[in-house]
C-alpha cells in the first residue's frame, strides 16, 4: 500500500512538470536554438543575430515604443481601476450590481475583437467622431496619424483592461475592517483623506500586484494592436511582440524573430522578478 501510494506521489509530481516543460521549457529551449541559424533555419550564424539586433534602428523604436505603451496603460489602468473602486464602495452609491457588471463588462471581449471594435470606432468616416463634420470640425485620424496612433491603441488596451485592476482594489477595499472606515467618516475625514491615508496603506500589496500583472502583460501585448493598427501607421505602434511577428511571418526571418523574442523574454523576466522582489517584501 505504500508502494502504491509512492507510486502516486510520483505521478502527480511528474504530470504537472512534464506539462509544464512543454509548454513551456522546450519553446524556450527551441527558440534560443532557431536564434542560432539566419532565415528558416538556412544557415548557423552562431550569435550574429543578437550582434545585429541591438544596432538595428528598428528593434531600438520597437522598445521605446513598448515601453511608452507599457507605462501609459499600465499607469493609468491603475490610477482609474483604484479611483472606481473607491467611488463604488462609498455609502451613496446607488445600484452597486449594477455599477460593477458594467465595470467588468470589457474583460468578457476578446482583445482582437476589441481591437476590430475600436478600429470601426475611430473610423473618421463612418465612427462618432465623423458627427464633427456637421458643425465643420474635421474629425481627428485616431490611427492613421502616427502622433495620435499610439494613444489610441493605448486607449483601447486601458479600456480593455482597467476592470482587471478594479476588481482586484474593489476586493482590496471591501476586505478593509469596516470600523476603520466609518471612524474615519464619524472623524469627518474627507474622501482624499480616507484614500492617501487609510485606503492606500492597506492595499500597497495589491497595487503592486496588478502593476506586476499588468506590466508583464501589456509588454507583449498583441491582439488589440493587430486589431487596430497592424503595427502602423509606419512604425508608430509596432510593439515587441508585432515586431517579432512581421520578422516570422511576413519576412520569414525566423532566426532573426527568435533572438528578438529571446530578448523581449528577458527584458520581461528582468522588469517580473524585479516587481515580485517588491511585492514579497511588502
Amino acid at each position: 500500500m505504500a508502494k502504491e501510494s509512492s507510486y502516486l506521489k510520483i505521478f502527480f509530481i511528474f504530470l504537472p512538470l512534464s506539462i509544464l516543460f512543454i509548454v513551456s521549457v522546450f519553446p524556450l529551449g527551441y527558440s534560443l536554438y532557431i536564434s542560432l541559424f539566419r532565415g528558416v533555419m538556412e544557415k548557423f550564424i552562431g550569435l550574429e543575430n543578437y550582434y545585429y539586433l541591438v544596432q538595428d534602428p528598428r528593434f531600438i523604436d520597437a522598445i521605446r515604443v513598448t515601453l511608452t505603451f507599457t507605462a501609459i496603460t499600465v499607469s493609468s489602468q491603475t490610477i482609474i481601476g483604484l479611483l472606481l473602486a473607491f467611488v463604488l464602495i462609498q455609502p451613496g452609491v446607488r445600484g452597486r450590481s449594477f455599477w460593477q457588471t458594467l465595470f467588468l463588462l470589457p474583460l468578457v471581449i476578446p482583445p482582437i475583437v476589441a481591437g476590430v471594435m475600436f478600429k470601426i470606432l475611430y473610423h473618421p468616416a463612418f465612427g462618432p467622431s465623423s458627427y464633427l463634420n456637421f458643425i465643420g470640425i474635421k474629425p481627428p485620424l485616431w490611427l492613421e496619424d502616427p502622433t495620435m496612433a499610439l494613444i489610441s491603441v493605448c486607449i483601447i488596451n486601458i479600456w480593455m483592461w482597467t476592470p482587471f485592476a478594479f476588481l482586484i482594489f474593489y476586493s482590496g477595499i471591501r476586505a478593509i475592517p469596516q470600523e476603520i472606515l466609518e471612524a474615519a467618516i464619524v472623524d469627518g475625514a474627507s474622501g482624499f483623506r480616507m484614500l492617501t491615508d487609510i485606503i492606500l496603506p492597506h492595499i500597497k500589496a495589491l497595487i503592486l500586484v496588478v502593476v506586476l500583472f499588468r506590466t508583464l502583460d501589456n509588454f507583449t501585448a498583441f491582439d488589440e494592436i493587430m486589431g487596430s493598427t497592424a503595427g502602423g501607421p509606419g512604425f508608430s505602434t509596432t510593439t515587441f511582440a508585432i515586431y517579432a511577428y512581421k520578422l516570422a511571418f511576413k519576412s520569414w526571418d525566423l532566426g532573426y524573430a527568435a533572438a528578438a523574442s529571446t530578448i523581449m523574454f528577458l527584458i520581461s523576466v528582468t522588469i517580473g522578478v524585479t516587481l515580485v522582489k517588491m511585492v514579497y517584501r511588502r
